[in-house]
C-alpha cells in the first residue's frame, strides 16, 4: 500500500489553519448592523458576532462578511450582488429563499460552520458570477446547486459534510475536490466538470458525465440509473467505486481502473477499460450481468470476475471466465494500446479463485490528487 505521510500532515495542517483562521472575525469596519435593509459596502469587511436576521440586501464590490462561531446570520428576502464578494463563515449563514449570487463569489465555512439554503437546506443556491470558490471545513445543505455563468471557472473544494438534496446544474469549468463526504440526491451533469474523489460520494441515481472527468481514490458509490459516459468521458479509479446501475460507454470513453470496481451492468459501445501499465499492479472488476462487447477494447492488467449480487452478501457466480463475462471475445490491448492476446495483456478472469494473481488488491492509495487532478509524483509510479 502507498502511503504519503506529507500529504496526510499538508490536509491536517490545512483543517488546523482553517479552522483558526476563519473562526476569529478580524478587520472588521462595521460590527452587528441592525438595519433589516442593508447594503455591505464596497471594501467593507461586515462582522456579526449576534444573532441577526436582514430582509433586502446587497453586496457590493470587494465586500465580506464575517461571521463569528456560534451566530447564526440570516438573510430572508432579496439578495444583489457585484464584483467580488467574501462570505467567512464561522458560525451559520442561512438563507430564506434561493439566492442567485451574480458577484464572484468566495465562500470559506470553517469546521463548525454551516451554510444551508432554507432552514434545513431545501432551497436552491446558484452562482453566477464568471469566478467562485467554495471551501468546506464545516457544513453546506442545499437542494440544487447551481452554476449558471457558462463563461465561469469554479472550485468547490470540500473536507466535511456537503448535502445536495437534488441536482447539480453545471455551466462553464467546474471542478469538485472532496476529501470529506458528499451526498447527491439527484443527477448531475458534467460535460465541462472534473470530480476529484479523496473521501467518500454517494449519489442516489446515476449521471451524465458527457466528456467530463472523475478521479477517485476513495469510495464512490452510484445508485439506480446509468452513469452515461459519451464523448471523450473518462472515470480514472484507485479506490472504491460501485455502480448500482448501469454504465453507458461510447467509441471515445476510457474507464482505467487500478482499484476495485463493482459494475452491475456495462454496456461499452466500444469504449476502453485500462488497467495500470505495470504488471505490479492490477485493477479488479466485478460484474454482475453479462456484457455485449461491441467492440470493447480490455487492458493491459485487470482481473474481471462475475457475480450474482453484491448485497446484502458480496456473491460470486458459479461459473467464471470469459465466456462467463463477455457474449463474445473483446479486444484485448496492452500498455501501448496495441491489439495482442489475453495472456500477453495479463487480463485474468478471477484470478483469486486459482490463487495466481499477479499483484494484490489495492484500494487504498493514501494520497489526494491536487486540485487541477494531477497526483504527487509518488502516485505516479507505476513500477
Amino acid at each position: 500500500m502507498m502511503i504519503n505521510y506529507y500529504n496526510k500532515f499538508i490536509l491536517l495542517w490545512l483543517f488546523l489553519f482553517a479552522t483558526n483562521l476563519y473562526s476569529q472575525c478580524t478587520g472588521c469596519t462595521v460590527t452587528n448592523p441592525t438595519s433589516s435593509n442593508y447594503t455591505f459596502a464596497s471594501g467593507s469587511v461586515v462582522c456579526f458576532t449576534t444573532n441577526t436576521t436582514m430582509s433586502d440586501v446587497t453586496f457590493q464590490n470587494n465586500s465580506k462578511i464575517c461571521i463569528a462561531s456560534g451566530v447564526t446570520l440570516t438573510i430572508q428576502n432579496n439578495i444583489n450582488s457585484s464584483g467580488n464578494v467574501t462570505f467567512e463563515i464561522a458560525g451559520t449563514l442561512q438563507f430564506n429563499q434561493s439566492p442567485n449570487i451574480s458577484a464572484n463569489l468566495t465562500i470559506n465555512i470553517a469546521n463548525g460552520g454551516t451554510l444551508r439554503a432554507g432552514t434545513s437546506g431545501g432551497n436552491n443556491f446558484t452562482f453566477n458570477g464568471a469566478t467562485n470558490t467554495l471551501t468546506n471545513y464545516g457544513t453546506v445543505a442545499v437542494s440544487v446547486l447551481g452554476f449558471s455563468n457558462g463563461s465561469s471557472t469554479n472550485l468547490v473544494d470540500n473536507y466535511n459534510l456537503f448535502t445536495i438534496a437534488q441536482n447539480i446544474n453545471i455551466s462553464g469549468v467546474t471542478t469538485f475536490r472532496n476529501l470529506g463526504n458528499i451526498n447527491i440526491g439527484q443527477s448531475y451533469n458534467n460535460s465541462t466538470s472534473t470530480y476529484l474523489n479523496c473521501g467518500t460520494i454517494n449519489s442516489t441515481v446515476g449521471y451524465n458525465l458527457g466528456g467530463g472527468k472523475i478521479i477517485n481514490t476513495g469510495n464512490f458509490n452510484v445508485g439506480t440509473g446509468s452513469i452515461d459516459m459519451s464523448g471523450n468521458s473518462r472515470l480514472e479509479n484507485y479506490g472504491n467505486f460501485y455502480s448500482r446501475g448501469t454504465i453507458n460507454g461510447s467509441s471515445n470513453s476510457v474507464i482505467y481502473n487500478e482499484g476495485l470496481m463493482r459494475i452491475t451492468s456495462w454496456q461499452p459501445n466500444g469504449a476502453t477499460m485500462n488497467g495500470p501499465t505495470s504488471s505490479s499492479k492490477k485493477g479488479y472488476s466485478y460484474f454482475i450481468n453479462s456484457i455485449n462487447p461491441n467492440g470493447a477494447r480490455i487492458g493491459p492488467n485487470l482481473d474481471l470476475t462475475r457475480y450474482s449480487q453484491y448485497e446484502p452478501t458480496m456473491t460470486k457466480s458459479g461459473s467464471q471466465g470469459q465466456g462467463a463475462i463477455f457474449n463474445s471475445t473483446p479486444i484485448y490491448v496492452n500498455s501501448a494500446g496495441t491489439t495482442t492476446t489475453m495472456a500477453l495483456a495479463n487480463v485474468t478472469y478471477d484470478c483469486a479463485a486459482g490463487g495466481n494473481c499477479t499483484a494484490p488488491q489495492v484500494t487504498s492509495i493514501s494520497t489526494c490528487m491536487n486540485a487541477d487532478g494531477t497526483f504527487p509524483p509518488v502516485a505516479n509510479d507505476d513500477t
